[in-house]
């Protein structure tokens, strides 16, 4: 199942960021992920009472209370075996005790051992879209077992209810 769902967000690649957007081509925001647990497995949560830029843990407290938490950073962190596809990733904003925002953790599709994440990036205003970042790959990470990158904004991962560890 994983696999089906690291698939279906690379459709959303290319779709422009409008906030609480859930149209696959035509607007998405952070949460988009919701869509695609949706088509995949049946996952029918729809987060439509948070603010542009959440406050108050608010994203992080919805996500704990629908989804299933695997991981958390507490400002340490995250090990590399923890980073499956399909995952969604909650990272921390400016603030770093405040989580603003989701993506999806995939694999690359062209160099082995590498993590990526597909997300909202950017703002409405300045022409952001759903696109796929390069995180780090196991070299990197090989030294000391743990994740140092742009994972060190990282505050927690989750599965949706019914995500397996297979592939």
């Amino acid at each position: 199942m994983r696999d089906e769902l690291v698939k279906e967000c690379r459709t959303w690649i290319g779709t422009p960021v409008f906030p609480r957007g859930r149209k696959k081509g035509f607007a998405a925001d952070c949460i988009f992920q919701e869509e695609v647990f949706r088509v995949v497995a049946g996952y029918d949560k729809r987060h439509v009472d948070y603010s542009m830029m959440p406050i108050n843990r608010e994203l992080e407290r919805q996500l704990d209370a629908d989804m299933v938490c695997v991981a958390v950073a507490d400002g340490k962190p995250i090990k590399f075996d923890q980073l499956l596809p399909g995952r969604i990733a909650l990272f921390v904003g400016r603030n770093p005790n405040e989580p603003q925002h989701v993506a999806m953790i995939a694999d690359h599709q062209k160099a082995e051992g590498v993590k990526t994440i597909i997300h909202a990036y950017g703002t409405q205003r300045t022409g952001g879209q759903v696109v796929e970042h390069t995180l780090c790959s196991r070299e990197s990470v090989r030294m000391n077992g743990e994740v140092r990158s742009i994972l060190g904004l990282l505050w927690k991962l989750y599965d949706a209810p019914g995500v397996t560890d297979g592939r």
